[in-house]
C-alpha cells in the first residue's frame, strides 16, 4: 500500500470497484487520417472477458459527423457479431474508418460499445462503452 492509500483508508474513503464484464483495448493504424481528403485507418479492437460466465458477445462502433464506416462517410455505425466467447477469451476485431472531402482537421469522437446478449442479439443484458478520439490532419 502507498502513502496515499494509507491516507484514504484514515478517513474511511473507499475505492469503487467496476465489475464489468469486458475490456476492451483499442488501436489505430495509421495514426490519423487525412483532413478533406479521402482516406483510411484501421481501429483495431481488442476484446476480452474477464466474467466468470459465457457471453453472448457483439462489438459496434459509432463514429462522429464527419468520419464513417464506409468510403461516403455516410454509415456511421457498424456491428459484428462475436459469438459465445468463454472466460478469460479473447477476440481482435478490425473496423475501417474513412474520411472525405468535408472532413475538418481536429479530433473526432467515435464510441466503441460491447455488449453481452441474452439468447439472441435483440436483447442486451450488459454494455461497455469507450470513447476515443480520432484525429484528422
Amino acid at each position: 500500500m502507498g502513502i496515499i492509500d494509507n491516507i484514504k483508508s484514515m478517513f474511511g474513503i473507499k475505492q469503487k470497484k467496476y465489475n464489468l464484464p469486458y475490456l476492451i483495448k483499442t488501436k489505430v493504424h495509421p495514426l490519423r487520417l487525412k483532413a478533406k481528403q479521402n482516406d483510411t485507418i484501421t481501429l483495431e479492437v481488442v476484446v476480452k472477458n474477464v466474467s466468470d460466465e459465457k457471453k453472448l458477445t457483439s462489438v459496434t462502433l459509432k463514429t462522429s459527423r464527419w468520419i464513417g464506416t464506409d468510403l461516403t462517410g455516410l454509415k456511421k455505425i457498424e456491428k459484428i457479431k462475436l459469438g459465445y466467447m468463454e472466460p478469460g477469451d479473447t477476440k481482435t476485431v478490425n473496423f475501417n474508418v474513412h474520411s472525405n472531402s468535408s472532413t475538418p482537421a481536429g479530433n473526432h469522437k467515435a464510441a466503441v460499445i460491447v455488449q453481452s446478449h441474452f439468447k439472441d442479439y435483440n436483447q442486451v443484458m450488459n454494455a461497455v462503452k469507450k470513447i476515443i478520439d480520432i484525429r484528422a490532419a
